[in-house]
């Protein structure tokens, strides 16, 4: 009676057969390919410690010799992807976000599984991989003016709309092909009863006048690169105001101080016996040098966007 895994072949055929070479150790390098191909081709949700095994070639407690369960098994699949994102070697700050940005939304697509992840895989977890492009943004955006928490902020505020615009990408993806739609236009068909009832009632003119005007529906890349622009675009301005307010406050404070200390070297030092007037001639001068010196090296200071 044969067995429930029926070998394939005669026995003949098995035995000419060059002899498998013995299995390599398990390793958590196997474990997470292994765990991504799976995610890849059905969801995060086929992942479990069994069907690993299973793929694997293994016992189903082999793996817990090197992770003690799913989270962390979610936690190497995680790192390996991020391990995907190139890290841009030059350019400035704008380059590479956008780089960086662009890479992320390019990995989701091609994992959509990091869009299924919980909350706290999604905001705490910290991996190698993942901490390198969080470092490589940071150190992009030193910029003059930007302390560490804004330069978080900033941070923070551009990875929130690439995870959404990313995930909104992939969940139409997943709609559309769920409702056999392969284009957008086959989508809008499929949507037009709701739509044209709803666009009816006139109660929605701004939505009508783009359903009616609006040219690049379809274009999701240019839409993602657009507000992607804005977003560099407003940490630009902020950063050129804040460096402006900056060599605002340290000109001020050079016309408030200086020309009285100044004043005071002047008269000590420089002309004790000179008169009043020429004293006061010559703290105005160097007052007005060093204002013209600041403002010279916020002309040249370097342009953040």
């Amino acid at each position: 009676m044969a067995g429930p895994n029926k070998l394939e072949g005669t026995l003949w055929e098995r035995l000419e057969r060059p002899a498998q070479p013995p299995r390599a150790a398990l390793s958590p390098q196997q474990i997470a390919a292994t765990a991504m191909k799976i995610a890849d081709a059905e969801g995060i949700d086929a992942v479990t410690m069994r069907r690993l095994a299973t793929e694997l070639g293994v016992a189903p407690m082999a793996a817990y010799r090197y992770v003690n369960g799913k989270d962390d098994v979610i936690d190497l699949m995680i790192d390996l992807a991020y391990a995907e994102h190139e890290q841009p070697a030059g350019g400035d700050w704008r380059e590479i976000l956008r780089a960086l940005a662009v890479g992320t939304r390019d990995l989701i697509a091609r994992h959509p599984w990091l869009t299924q992840l919980s909350a706290s895989h999604t905001a705490f977890l910290l991996t190698p991989n993942r901490m390198a492009a969080t470092d490589r943004a940071l150190a992009a955006l030193e910029l003059p003016g930007v302390d560490a928490d804004t330069r978080m902020a900033l941070f923070r505020a551009v990875n929130s709309y690439v995870l959404g615009s990313a995930t909104a990408g992939v969940a139409l993806r997943q709609a559309m092909e769920g409702r056999g739609w392969d284009t957008g236009h086959e989508m809008r068909n499929g949507l037009a009863p709701e739509m044209t009832y709803l666009l009816g009632t006139g109660r929605y003119p701004a939505f009508q006048r783009y359903i009616r005007e609006g040219r690049r529906k379809d274009a999701w890349a240019w839409q993602f690169e657009l507000g992607l622009e804005c977003m560099l675009d407003g940490i630009a301005g902020y950063a050129t105001r804040r460096r402006s307010h900056n060599t605002a406050l340290s000109c001020r404070y050079t016309v408030r101080v200086l020309p009285h200390l100044v004043h005071h070297l002047t008269c000590r030092f420089i002309l004790p016996n000179s008169p009043m007037w020429t004293v006061d001639a010559c703290w105005l001068l160097v007052a007005a040098c060093l204002v013209a010196v600041a403002w010279r090296r916020h002309d040249k200071g370097p342009t953040p966007g």
